[in-house]
């Protein structure tokens, strides 16, 4: 009976590692879940304070501790418009965006499968802070005119809240809007397509099982 046991205990770490060297699912020792909770525990804390953000630009509020952000109630102007509660807003939707798919990644890999790699851990610390630049070239496409989006024409104040909802969206589709970026960028200027090499997953992206 122990030998039959041994023997189903190293084909499963035989079948685990051959997964794990094809890049299908992360050996048994670097499945750290308490670095999954952590991350989780800081993705919550990051996405409340982006939207707390959010909140007091769309309602006029002060809820967010502004001593971080000393900019964030002063007014910047272009071409008539207060463009700066939007700008705000948008990237704290892209913020609020990519806390979402974060967790959702954590809860489909960490809490339902058991699987987490460490290796992962950075680009989920990461993806709340670098993401909203992403929201901000959202925001700078829309004001520039390559999407026409504007509430009341280009004289009255941007809507804070589209602009969120525009955040949050690009927040989380932020593969396929830099995709659309690049492709902007390319027929601007002239540039050759970069071709992307095929199999190559998302960093927030656990290993399929």
């Amino acid at each position: 009976m122990n030998e039959i046991t041994d023997k189903n205990d190293n084909t499963k770490a035989d079948i685990i590692s051959d997964n794990s060297a094809n890049g299908d699912i992360p050996a048994i020792e670097d499945n750290h879940l308490w670095w999954a909770f952590v991350a989780a525990i800081y993705q919550v804390i990051v996405g409340w304070l982006w939207a707390l953000l959010a909140v007091d630009q769309i309602f006029d509020t002060e809820l967010f501790p502004y001593w971080a952000v000393p900019f964030s109630k002063t007014s910047l102007a272009v071409e008539g418009m207060d463009t700066l509660p939007s700008f705000i807003s948008c990237i704290s939707g892209a913020g609020v965006g990519a806390v979402l798919i974060g967790l959702f990644y954590l809860q489909s890999y960490a809490a339902e499968r058991g699987v987490f790699s460490r290796r992962y851990f950075a680009s989920y610390l990461l993806a709340p802070l670098a993401i909203p630049l992403i929201g901000a070239a959202a925001f700078a496409l829309i004001l520039g005119g390559l999407v026409v989006f504007a509430s009341g024409g280009t004289n009255s104040q941007a809507n804070p809240l589209a602009f969120f909802i525009i955040g949050v969206v690009a927040g989380m589709g932020r593969e396929n809007l830099m995709y659309r970026l690049e492709d902007v960028a390319n027929s601007t200027f002239g540039l050759k397509k970069r071709k992307v090499s095929q199999g190559k997953s998302s960093p927030l992206k656990e290993p399929q099982s």
